[in-house]
């Protein structure tokens, strides 16, 4: 399968006052298209850093990161928010969702960013609501939805933009054990149907069964790579 991300060199310091603090070191990595990844690490591993820096949320200290050929990590701020815009989607541990907006609402709030008309905006967005079991949620707002149910919305608006990458960030992070295999199912699920490439970032090795490739990271370098048979 062609790559679609390519890291070369990759590294990433934080400066602390005099300290300097190595968070990556030497990251070498390609991901292809179509398949689902796990980036498994403890607290501290450089795990969330290596998706921040493939997402376009961080910029590296050294190395290239290629997106589809592209050298992302010479963009701008206004290159990045579009190529994140139009490529990228996030599932986040603390769901993100705004309190005071719908589930519909905040499913179609990526295709509000996209200039996509309103009446399409909803369609999309109903559908995909309808995808992940939400159908009857379309006008609950957060605070009136549990944390399963806030997670779907998350999902949903993740997948609304049809992105070719989606990021999950420790996604099961704050669900019980049978709520956390649904919402496993329901990503993967969605990703493999839409052949979309799916990086999952987690501690927990109950995840990364889900992943055709598990990138075990620890003290910011790549440990192991194990690939599924």
């Amino acid at each position: 399968m062609k790559n679609i991300i390519e890291l070369s060199a990759i590294k990433k310091i934080y400066k602390m006052g005099s300290e300097k603090i190595v968070a990556l070191n030497n990251i070498n990595l390609n991901f292809e298209q179509n398949k689902i990844y796990c980036i498994l690490g403890t607290s501290g591993s450089g795990k969330s850093t290596l998706l921040n820096l493939i997402a376009g949320l961080e910029k590296p200290s050294a190395g290239q990161i290629l997106f589809k050929n592209m050298h992302i990590e010479n963009f701008n701020e206004e290159q990045l928010a579009e190529f994140r815009k139009k490529y990228i989607g996030f599932v986040f541990q603390s769901y993100n969702l705004f309190p005071t907006m719908t589930a519909l609402e905040n499913v179609s709030l990526p295709l509000v960013f996209s200039r996509v008309p309103k009446k399409i905006r909803i369609k999309r967005a109903r559908e995909m609501l309808k995808n992940v079991g939400l159908e009857n949620r379309i006008n609950h707002k957060p605070s009136q939805m549990s944390g399963g149910q806030q997670q779907r919305v998350s999902i949903a608006r993740a997948f609304v933009n049809n992105p070719q990458v989606i990021f999950a960030d420790e996604p099961t992070g704050n669900l019980d054990t049978k709520t956390t295999f649904e919402m496993m199912d329901l990503i993967t699920g969605i990703a493999r149907k839409n052949n979309q490439t799916l990086i999952i970032v987690t501690h927990d090795l109950e995840i990364s069964d889900y992943a055709d490739t598990i990138i075990h990271i620890r003290d910011g370098v790549v440990d192991e790579i194990k690939n599924k048979e």
